[in-house]
C-alpha cells in the first residue's frame, strides 16, 4: 500500500511562494536518504547550489538536516528541476531562495515523489518573475 504524507509549514514572515508544488527531480536515486530523512521528526531543508555538476551548470540540489542528539546529519534528497534552475541562475537569486516540502508518496512499488515549494522573499518576486 502507498503511503502519502502532506506537510505544510507556514511561511515564514516577509516570504512568498515563487514556485508552487514543484516535482524534485532525481528522488528516485536518493530512497534511502529520503526514508533516513522523513523518519525523524521536523526534518530541516535548504537550497545548495552544484556548479561543478556533469549535467547542469545551473543545478540546485535540495538538501536536508536530520538533527540527532550529538550531530546533524545532511541528506541530499533530490534536485530543483533544471528549467527552474536555469531561471534561478539566470535572475541571481539562489541564496535568497528556501524550499518548503509539501508532499511525500511512497509508493508500494518502490516508487517516490517529492512535491515543494520555492519560497522567496517579497521584494524580489518581480526580479524573478519579470513583473
Amino acid at each position: 500500500m502507498s503511503n502519502n504524507q502532506y506537510f505544510k509549514p507556514p511561511i515564514p514572515k516577509g516570504y512568498r511562494i515563487f514556485y508552487s508544488e514543484i516535482d524534485v527531480s532525481g528522488v528516485g536515486f536518493r530512497k534511502k536518504a529520503i526514508h533516513k530523512t522523513f523518519s525523524s521528526s521536523n526534518p530541516e531543508f535548504y537550497l545548495e547550489s552544484e556548479p561543478h555538476n556533469k549535467h547542469d551548470d545551473n543545478a540546485i540540489k535540495v538538501m536536508a538536516l536530520k538533527k540527532g542528539w550529538f550531530r546533524t546529519k545532511k541528506f541530499h534528497i533530490g534536485y530543483v528541476p533544471k528549467e527552474v534552475a536555469k531561471e534561478i541562475a539566470d535572475k541571481d537569486l539562489f541564496d535568497k531562495l528556501l524550499p518548503r516540502i509539501r508532499n511525500l508518496w511512497l509508493g508500494d512499488r518502490g516508487g517516490v515523489k517529492i512535491y515543494m515549494d520555492i519560497l522567496g522573499l517579497k521584494e524580489n518576486y518581480t526580479k524573478l518573475k519579470g513583473n
